[in-house]
């Protein structure tokens, strides 16, 4: 499973409804954000929200 790190996941809405951080808009989306797979995490494919 794919996963977004770094500052963007944190920008991301979630189940809760919530927003997210709001400095999304300052973000440069596209090809900067770091994408890992998860079995490389410790985490695995857990998901942590």
């Amino acid at each position: 499973m794919l996963y977004i790190t770094w500052v963007y996941a944190l920008n991301l809405p979630c189940k809760l409804n919530t927003t997210g951080d709001w400095h999304a808009s300052s973000l440069r989306w596209g090809s900067n954000i770091d994408i890992r797979e998860s079995t490389e995490s410790i985490y695995k494919d857990w998901g942590i929200e």
